[in-house]
């Protein structure tokens, strides 16, 4: 088959070395994936020339220098792009307006710092973002609460981002996983979306009373982590919320076995994993300090959920998971 005719091309999760291959012949490529590969060197501009591509994934690689917007200037119908964990250097003017609107983006990893990338304010479309440890230390402009895209996962962990939260239940609509964790953010925890699957606002300096999070709903709720803020007060269904549950092989079902009281000096719990097969119950009590568990298949399964975003798919059929359903963290 001649170059010109391939449309997608997934080379990804292989070991492939060198330099990413100019690729300019592959007039019609629409998906390229090359993510988790030991591909090193830098981007070559040519990919900017690939004007029928949609989804570009190059994630995972050893790949560094700087991104321009010549790798970027033609690509008017790319939605996906996911450049992470690669030691690239964005360098766009901050009157640049992308030719695309993207669904999904990831940038973990790669330097947009210090200020919030401006040309993000022109995505409308968003529904997963990551710029995780990507050396931002800056306030969060206006503009950025503003992006009229219903976000679902929405990550921003990791830098030295400051200043206070706004009201958050009408920047995000259904969304599935928020990560603010490790930042120097401050103030009360503000208003949450009631849909929230997962939570990580640790590691930063939000003070004030945790009862804002009796709008969050217990249904959807699966992972909150507060540790190291300086939070006190209380909840009350986290007070009769289950943090872990058993599996019951016979009614195929999670079950809930314990009660925890919430930790309301926010002092050290640093991880609950009740999973206990044996159905035995943890004492009641808020003098516990630093209870560590390890939850390993649980996590990681739904950590491989979330990376994949909503377009991805993970089968565990055929799977016997005693894992627990909920946790949450509140200490440290």
């Amino acid at each position: 088959m001649p170059f010109t005719k391939v449309k997608i091309l997934y080379l990804s999760y292989n070991q492939f070395t060198g330099s990413v291959p100019d690729l300019i012949g592959f007039s019609s490529l629409r998906v390229l994936y090359l993510g988790y590969n030991q591909l090193n060197g830098t981007l070559p501009t040519s990919i900017g020339h690939l004007t029928k591509l949609q989804w570009l994934d190059i994630g995972s690689n050893s790949l560094q220098g700087v991104i321009s917007e010549a790798h970027l200037f033609h690509l008017s119908d790319l939605h996906t792009l996911d450049l992470s964990s690669n030691s690239l250097t964005f360098n766009m003017s901050l009157e640049w307006v992308p030719p695309f609107q993207l669904f999904s983006l990831a940038l973990t990893s790669c330097q947009l710092g210090p200020h919030f990338p401006s040309w993000l304010r022109t995505q409308k479309q968003l529904k997963d973002l990551d710029i995780s440890n990507s050396n931002i230390s800056d306030v969060i402009p206006n503009w950025f609460w503003n992006l009229t895209s219903p976000i679902y996962t929405f990550n921003i962990s990791n830098n030295q981002i400051i200043g206070n939260l706004p009201n958050l239940t009408s920047k995000f609509d259904q969304p599935l996983y928020i990560d603010m964790s490790s930042n120097y953010l401050e103030g009360s925890i503000p208003q949450l979306p009631s849909d929230l699957a997962l939570l990580d606002l640790s590691n930063n300096k939000f003070s004030g009373s945790i009862s804002l999070l009796c709008t969050v709903s217990k249904s959807y709720l699966v992972y909150l982590d507060l540790s190291n803020n300086l939070l006190s007060g209380h909840c009350s269904w986290i007070h009769s919320w289950i943090l872990g549950s058993v599996w019951n092989s016979t009614t195929q079902q999670f079950m809930a076995i314990c009660l925890f009281p919430i930790f309301e000096q926010n002092k050290r719990l640093a991880l609950c994993d009740y999973n206990n097969k044996y159905g035995s119950t943890m004492e009641e009590s808020s003098k516990l300090n630093g209870i560590q568990h390890r939850f390993i298949s649980y996590f990681s399964m739904l950590w491989s959920i979330i990376k994949r975003g909503r377009n991805g798919c993970l089968d565990i059929s055929n799977s016997i998971l005693s894992t627990p359903h909920s946790m949450i963290i509140v200490g440290v």
